[in-house]
């Protein structure tokens, strides 16, 4: 049974570095209110070296862990208490290992639930990424089945874990705009000790585009558990 729900996500607003961890005492859904952990919400921000309070005009302005509370909120009622914290590394992979560290001992509590939020691949002109900037030679089928091929390569990384999905990135560059929360609950679990088996139960797109003067945007949804 969980007691609490642990969220990250990504940034797309704030222009501070760190983990940052939500002020508000609590998060409205259109089902209802979900109140913050404080408590814990203060623990991180004194105990984790690189966690620091996110500023409230950020947390207003962002909008992707927004997209998870309703779900949660629907499946686990209004008295789940919620920890919202974006993650805002870039690729300081020091940080990731010192926020990995501290946030193990969360990873080891079976009642903690971990949401992570995330779209795939951004596609097109728009988003200044293309097959060619992937790597990938155009091939005869159609556009959007080589981007679905594209994405499911880095599901795949993510299965192995947080080394596996670096080097995928690496090569890649495929922008997957949660890809630092990602690493950072890849790193957490393997930190602590717990092997976590990765399955995915729903892929989309929101167009099948044809030519990268269109643009598309990839979504998965997906499942970790520990691993027996």
């Amino acid at each position: 049974m969980f007691r609490r729900v642990i969220l990250l996500g990504p940034n797309h607003v704030s222009h501070q570095r760190g983990l940052l961890v939500t002020r508000f005492k609590e998060w409205n859904t259109p089902g209802g209110a979900l109140q913050v952990d404080t408590t814990l919400a203060k623990e991180v921000v004194e105990g984790c070296s690189v966690a620091r309070w996110n500023e409230n005009t950020a947390d207003e302005a962002e909008h992707d862990l927004e997209l998870m509370l309703p779900f949660v909120h629907a499946v686990l009622g209004s008295d789940m208490p919620i920890l919202p914290m974006i993650v805002s590394f870039q690729d300081d992979q020091a940080s990731v290992a010192t926020a990995a560290e501290y946030l193990s001992t969360l990873a080891k509590d079976p009642t903690n639930l971990w949401v992570v939020s995330s779209d795939f691949c951004h596609y097109g002109a728009r988003f200044g990424y293309t097959l060619e900037d992937a790597g990938v030679v155009r091939d005869q089928r159609p556009l959007h089945t080589q981007i679905q091929d594209l994405d499911m390569a880095g599901v795949e990384a993510i299965k192995g874990g947080s080394a596996p999905f670096a080097s995928y990135m690496a090569s890649t560059h495929n922008t997957i705009c949660g890809r630092f929360p990602i690493s950072l609950v890849l790193k957490t679990f393997e930190t602590a000790g717990i092997p976590i088996s990765v399955s995915m139960l729903k892929y989309a797109q929101s167009g099948n585009i044809t030519s990268d003067r269109e643009t598309s945007v990839s979504y998965v949804a997906a499942i970790g558990v520990e691993r027996e």
